[in-house]
């Protein structure tokens, strides 16, 4: 749920907030999971 495109279908066919909260709490988790996913390999790899 971390696509804008899906969000924005979803608002258009899904009545209340529900895709937009629930982008709201996956989206910036995703993109820490990927910083600090980024950084442990390279940590085990250097």
């Amino acid at each position: 749920m971390a696509n804008p495109m899906a969000l924005n279908y979803a608002n258009s066919t899904v009545d209340g907030d529900n895709p937009s909260v629930a982008y709201a709490t996956v989206y910036p988790l995703s993109i820490f999971v990927r910083v600090i996913s980024a950084q442990l390999i390279m940590l085990l790899l250097s």
